[in-house]
């Protein structure tokens, strides 16, 4: 847990300095590079295919290749600000980001509750992190 705070506190500083006027900025964790290198072996892509695009009748993104890692900041209107936030870490079972329907969405309701979402863009597929 200790360690954890120099993080954290990185985090909170890169974020203050965002401007509140920018639409959905992104941050990258490591902008210099990954701290340990990518097994990826393409770009990154969306392998949604038009069979299984629709998803409770809206459309849905899928990321898969991730190799460098973000944080998108989705700020509330400011009326609505209530100061609290949440990290939303889209599920794919380590292969791909359901990136709207777990992601984007997820935000946008946040949001309509008063609170300011950060969206996180995290490395998918990476092998040898997980047994098979």
């Amino acid at each position: 847990m200790v360690a954890m705070r120099p993080l954290c506190l990185l985090l909170a500083l890169t974020l203050l300095t965002i401007p509140a006027l920018a639409q959905h900025p992104t941050v990258f964790l490591w902008p210099n590079g990954n701290p340990e290198p990518s097994h990826l072996t393409g770009p990154e892509t969306d392998p949604t295919t038009d069979k299984d695009r629709m998803v409770s009748g809206r459309p849905a993104i899928r990321v898969t290749n991730v190799s460098q890692p973000s944080l998108t900041v989705y700020s509330p209107d400011p009326a609505k600000d209530t100061h609290a936030a949440a990290l939303v870490f889209p599920g794919g079972s380590y292969i791909r980001l359901s990136w709207s329907v777990e992601g984007t969405e997820v935000c946008d309701w946040l949001n309509s509750l008063g609170m300011t979402c950060i969206l996180v863009k995290y490395r998918v597929p990476e092998d040898g992190h997980y047994p098979r």
